[in-house]
């Protein structure tokens, strides 16, 4: 009989977390997966794979955390799982707080807390409830896993380093590096506070009487703000909505950029890596951990750094080129979906394993 895994998040909108748990989802056959989401939100639709699906209508808040609990107990009493999985810090909230001791509980973390928990109160119920209901904890990346730690003032425990995967095969690959004016750079990101847009806007105003056009895809709650930026300082930028096909629209772009106060584990950047793409990010631990010597970088503390750095790319080909190979190499080494696939299974296996084996004394 295959053990049951449940598997719990927030919602599935097109974020970084739940397109990587989609993507696993499918690979993940030896087990019966059931999904449970907080809201209502599926964007999904025929991409998820799952023997079971549950939403909780509630919103995101901390104030259904208690009938979110009562309502995770029942789930669990229905679906019996041999393990629970736990998503973002409110569903890992929930899911310590409801999962009995006999069902262990993994949680991954998907971004830098310091910079989400910028009220006390959120600090206190995550300390909490890892003390309440111990759990394997998987992060996304190095930083983000010593930032949970030191935010939390806890000494590392029982916590395991597993990057964001990719499927590379999905990905057109860039063979061609030359270009005809404009220069075009492409953005891709939700249109909210921790992307830093305006930065971007501010830096391409800079640039308004150079060939060089940035077109950014995304959506959120700064589409409005970003618009009239733009309009008011004549910056070469185009607002695209968010898209599902972005693995054949990098391809038609020269250089991929963002401009992040901080990231945990950038999807985007994955795909853009995937795409042979070259890069040029903000200068920030997590894009350093994540691309290495594949990308170029630019202080976030000067406009015109930005600028610099996109001429001289603009005007060396060679450069965009090696850029672009040396990040394909390291995304191919590192951060398939094969190397999270096959650690992922191995972290299953393991603690199931370890449940049975306390069972049997």
């Amino acid at each position: 009989m295959k053990p049951t895994i449940l598997h719990f998040i927030v919602d599935l909108g097109r974020g970084g977390a739940e397109t990587m748990l989609v993507s696993t989802l499918k690979e993940l056959t030896e087990y019966n997966n059931i999904v449970v989401i907080i809201g209502d939100k599926n964007e999904y639709s025929d991409e998820l794979q799952c023997a079971g699906f549950e939403s909780m209508n509630l919103r995101q808040s901390l104030l259904i955390v208690p009938k979110a609990v009562f309502i995770f107990r029942r789930i669990l009493k229905k679906y019996r799982p041999t393990l629970v999985h736990s998503h973002l810090p409110i569903a890992n909230f929930i899911a310590r707080l409801a999962t009995p001791s006999s069902i262990p509980l993994i949680t991954t973390l998907h971004t830098l807390i310091s910079h989400d928990y910028k009220k006390w109160i959120l600090r206190l119920i995550d300390k909490t409830t890892l003390l309440y209901k111990p759990s394997t904890i998987l992060g996304c990346a190095q930083v983000v896993l010593n930032d949970y730690f030191s935010t939390l003032k806890l000494n590392p425990r029982n916590s395991i380093l597993l990057y964001n995967p990719i499927r590379t095969e999905k990905f057109l690959k860039k063979n061609n590096y030359a270009y005809e004016k404009p220069f075009k750079l492409i953005c891709v990101g939700s249109l909210k506070e921790p992307k830093n847009l305006p930065y971007l806007i501010k830096a391409m105003a800079l640039l308004k009487n150079k060939p060089i056009e940035l077109h950014i895809f995304g959506k959120g709650s700064l589409h409005n703000s970003l618009q009239h930026q733009i309009q008011e300082s004549g910056a070469n930028v185009i607002l695209h909505d968010q898209v599902t096909n972005i693995n054949e629209i990098l391809n038609d772009y020269d250089l991929f950029t963002l401009s992040s106060l901080w990231e945990g584990f950038s999807i985007s950047v994955l795909e853009a890596m995937s795409s042979k793409v070259p890069m040029l990010l903000s200068d920030i631990p997590s894009f350093r951990e994540q691309a290495g010597d594949g990308a170029y970088y630019f202080s976030l503390l000067d406009y015109s750094d930005f600028g610099r750095k996109v001429e001289y790319l603009m005007d060396n080909q060679q450069v965009r080129e090696n850029l672009a190979t040396a990040a394909y190499k390291r995304v191919t080494e590192n951060f398939t979906l094969e190397h999270h696939l096959k650690s992922l299974k191995q972290i299953y296996s393991k603690t199931i394993n370890t449940k049975t084996e306390n069972k049997r004394m």
